[in-house]
């Protein structure tokens, strides 16, 4: 994922779910890896 678009994601989850940012990118993350992890099967 493109570094700037990643952080557009955490945004958008803190806005739409409230939270803290530790824990929007914990989550954005996991999503991200289980994306790619996806993709390369």
């Amino acid at each position: 994922m493109v570094p700037g678009r990643k952080m557009d994601a955490i945004k958008l989850y803190r806005a739409e779910n409230g939270g803290g940012l530790a824990d929007a990118k914990a989550i954005i993350e996991g999503f991200i890896t289980q994306t790619e992890a996806a993709v390369e099967k």
